[in-house]
Parts: structure tokens; sequence; C-alpha cells
């Protein structure tokens, strides 16, 4: 588990620098980019971290729905709390528990976002398309 931990926070990093080095210089306040993480915890069982980029205003990056996640983050106003489940799924009722993530800047502020969900079925339709994301593989 340490080792998924060390992974989840060493992509973030490499993301993250790697995002603000290739952002050019005159990148607008409007600029939005986001790591979004969905990350095993101990207590279940084991399975692949998943993240992805996302980027708006064009939606892009490696997030498979990149708009659609963008616009549900958009309507509710950069609140990722706000954006709702995604109801036309369902989720496996097991405790396999997973933190779910976004760090990164929505349209020019800092965006910080995390929470526990019960599996990552359920995390993958807890806000929208945010974290619709496929597992990554490990190595």
């Amino acid at each position: 588990m340490r080792m998924i931990r060390l992974l989840a926070a060493t992509v973030l990093a490499v993301v993250a620098g790697g995002l603000v080095a290739a952002a050019p210089a005159t990148a607008g306040p409007e600029q939005t980019v986001l790591a979004i993480t969905i990350t095993p915890l101990p207590g279940g069982m084991p399975s692949t971290p998943r993240y992805a980029v996302l980027t708006c205003d064009p939606a892009g990056g490696t997030h498979p729905k990149a708009a659609q996640a963008c616009d549900e983050i958009a309507a509710a106003g950069g609140d990722i709390a706000a954006v709702p489940p995604n109801r036309t799924m369902g989720c496996l009722p097991v405790w396999e528990p997973v933190t779910i993530a976004v760090r990164g800047i929505w349209r020019g502020t800092a965006l910080d976002y995390a929470a526990t969900q019960g599996a990552v079925s359920c995390a993958m339709i807890s806000h929208g398309a945010v974290f619709m994301i496929p597992a990554t593989p490990l190595g």
C-alpha cells in the first residue's frame, strides 16, 4: 500500500510539475489544469490507482470524458462536491475504500478536493464524469 501511495504522490508531482513547466508564459487567468486521482486505501481488496489530467477551455488532457467533466464542473461553479452523481450507473455494495481527489487550477483559481468513497465503482460515478477515469497500469 505504501508503494501505491508513493506512486500516486510521485505521479501528481510529475504531472503538476510537467504541466506548470509546459504552460505557456502568456497563459490567461482562466486556465484550467486538474490532476484527478482515485487511490486505494487499506482495508479493502487491492485495486489499481487511477489518474488523469483534465484541461478545460478547451477540454482535453488524458481524461476520457474531458468535455463532459469540464461542463459538469463549470455548472457547479468549480465546486467538485456540488457536481451531482451519475444516476445512470450503480456501484457495488462492497467496502474497498478509495480516496478521490482533484487538485490543480480551475479557471485561474486553486482547487483542492478530496473525499473517501466505499469502492472504485462508487467513486467513478460519485461526481458525474469527473472521476470516470480508467485504471492506470503499474509499470
